[in-house]
């Protein structure tokens, strides 16, 4: 008999996080990402794309963080993830397996003081880029390794393309560490991949990564020469009365006063190849100009550095594809910093609407809605099928496993390629049931999910800049019939009949599947079972899940035959209200929280003086 033990395995998720009050305004050069308001997000691997043992072999973590809050977490046993203190505005997040090549890109709208819901996430097969970055001569010896140096790959489909369509494409960011070394996993494709330290000139070499595969790619950097100065300065956006910060936007320098007989064009028309061509195995020739690399790219919190920059007067400018551009006039003086902030403008377009019940017409609280580009290759599109009767656009539904009146094929939009932007954001409905999303121009899935009721999505396409779309959804009950493949499903509660006063008590809630056929077990919610304590008269003493906020999107668990779960709970002998209760005779009951709910006999406790 194949057993696995789940050992505290429902996730508890507050789904609005306080903002801490007024934030102080942004200033160039403060470190950490709490110069800006932040937000939180969160969501799962599908069980669809992931063996459930692998779970805690991925990571989660915001790009374009690494120097400074770091903000890397693992993957949970049961697949969820949540990040905090993320900085707010559209940021991308990966979600990775390095052991197995595995893992998915999110870019994700994060909300000051909310959480985003980014829903589940399908694994697919990505590749690696790692290497040494280096201090080298002037004859390109090697002559020591170059820690913390900032990688930042750029998916690009040509060299024709320019530094400004880069700036609207997803950010993968990494650190060397103390020997130099460095690695990213990526999505197939083809990347710039630049290399930039502080104290020495930046690098750029071209790559294609192939899946499951890994590509050695070392930089060799040159000191930067003495009597340069630096710029700093921060890029944010305001839209929708929102500000927030704009990561992976192109900051750049354009001189004022040039003696090259062709100044190089400015940074947004910068083409790839343009760039690459000043480059010999990421070295630059010592007769090209330097204002080939004046620019850089800002990190998650908006920030941005520019060093090695020679005395002069210029025209500094910040651009990202979709939020325009902002330019200042500077003067760089050598050995000096100068600061610049910039402002762009968010466009968007708003997706609004309300959930109810379908059978009572109420509205339904504390749904999660989430919205997906459609194409998104890291989304679990086969589990939804279409449902169009009677109705002008299609429905789509995601059936109970043991439903079998849909019988459709699921949706086929086909897969976004590398270079577009998987754009997600979610929330979560208000007391009416009323949600907002902020979007991009695109076409979107919006999935709406709540407990107990079967989860429904519709299409928006082509959402254009200050529109506004209503999307309303009257979600259906779930049926309360049990199936009757459960009819083999065994639960049995395990607990000590008698313990001393004080002592810890051990709950087991023991799942068996003594059946021929596998079991899919559906759980409305992230809370997958309970324990619940009540005087002999069942008067309640103590609930597990009091006080605790679940994840709100169905899941599943499919149990072979012959195969046993567990999930196991301690009772600090308090009640609900954290009180010590009194030595005498208790009853226990098991729950797991599948619709509907199943549960165990009651068994008797003596807490002993």
């Amino acid at each position: 008999m194949r057993r696995w033990s789940f050992v505290g395995l429902s996730v508890v998720v507050a789904f609005l996080l306080g903002c801490g009050g007024n934030k102080a305004p942004i200033k160039a050069g403060e470190g950490g990402t709490g110069s800006v308001p932040t937000g939180s997000v969160q969501g799962r691997l599908a069980s669809a794309g992931t063996r459930q043992a692998t779970f805690n072999r991925f990571i989660a973590r915001v790009h374009g963080t690494e120097d400074k809050q770091k903000l890397v977490i693992q993957v949970k046993g049961d697949g969820t993830f949540r990040l905090d203190g993320v900085p707010s505005g559209w940021q991308t997040l990966t979600i990775e397996d390095p052991q197995g090549l595995q893992g998915a890109v999110i870019v994700a709208f994060v909300r000051p003081g909310q959480t985003t819901d980014v829903g589940e996430v399908v694994p697919q097969p990505m590749g690696k880029i790692s290497g040494i970055v280096a201090e080298v001569d002037a004859n390109g010896n090697r002559v020591k390794p170059i820690p913390h140096a900032r990688m930042i790959a750029h998916p690009m489909q040509s060299e024709q393309e320019s530094l400004g369509d880069l700036s609207e494409r997803p950010v993968f960011t990494a650190l060397s560490d103390d020997r130099g070394s460095y690695e990213l996993l990526l999505p197939p494709g083809k990347y710039l991949v630049e290399a930039r330290h502080p104290d020495y000139e930046p690098a750029a070499q071209t790559v294609t990564v192939q899946a499951l595969s890994t590509v050695a790619l070392d930089f060799g950097l040159h000191p930067r020469p003495p009597q340069v100065g630096t710029v700093v300065g921060t890029v944010k956006a305001q839209g929708n009365g929102q500000l927030v910060a704009v990561a992976g936007a192109l900051v750049g320098l354009i001189p004022k006063e040039s003696s090259a007989p062709s100044p190089p064009p400015p940074p947004p028309s910068l083409t790839v190849g343009a760039l690459m061509s000043t480059m010999q195995k990421g070295k630059m020739h010592p007769d090209d100009q330097p204002h080939h690399w004046l620019f850089t790219f800002t990190k998650a919190d908006g920030t941005f550095e520019l060093t090695g920059v020679p005395a002069g007067n210029y025209t500094a400018i910040a651009f990202k594809r979709g939020l325009g551009e902002d330019r200042k006039d500077i003067t760089v003086q050598a050995n000096a910093t100068v600061t610049v902030d910039f402002n762009l403008q968010m466009p968007v377009g708003i997706v609004q609407g309300q959930v109810t019940d379908a059978a009572t017409g109420k509205s339904i609280a504390g749904a999660v809605i989430v919205a997906v580009s459609k194409g998104d290759p890291w989304w679990d599109w086969d589990d939804w099928r279409s449902e169009t009767e009677g109705r002008k656009k299609p429905v789509w539904v995601r059936p109970e496993d043991d439903d079998h009146a849909h019988s459709g094929t699921p949706p086929n939009f086909g897969h976004l390629p590398h270079i577009i932007p998987p754009i997600r954001d979610g929330t979560v409905t208000d007391d009416n049931g009323r949600y907002q999303l902020l979007l991009p121009t695109g076409s979107y899935f919006i999935a709406a999910f709540a407990q107990g009721y079967q989860a429904q999505a519709q299409e928006v396409d082509n959402l254009q800049t200050g529109q506004t779309v209503t999307v309303d959804f009257a979600l259906a009950p779930l049926s309360a019939s049990p199936s009757t493949e459960l009819r083999s499903l065994s639960l049995r509660l395990q607990v000590e009949p008698q313990v001393r006063a004080g002592e810890e008590v051990t709950m087991r809630l023991k799942v068996e599947n003594k059946g021929s056929q596998p079991i899919s077990l559906t759980f409305p919610t992230g809370q997958r079972y309970d324990f619940l304590v009540t005087t002999p008269d069942h008067q309640s003493v103590w609930v597990w899940s009091h006080g605790k906020s679940f994840t709100q999107a169905v899941n599943t668990l499919t149990l072979s035959p012959g195969q046993e779960v567990e999930f196991e709970e301690e009772w600090h002998q308090t009640d609900n209200d954290g009180k010590s209760v009194r030595p005498g005779t208790y009853l226990v009951k098991g729950i797991l929280q599948t619709q509907p709910p199943r549960e165990t006999e009651w068994q008797s406790l003596v807490i002993l003086p």
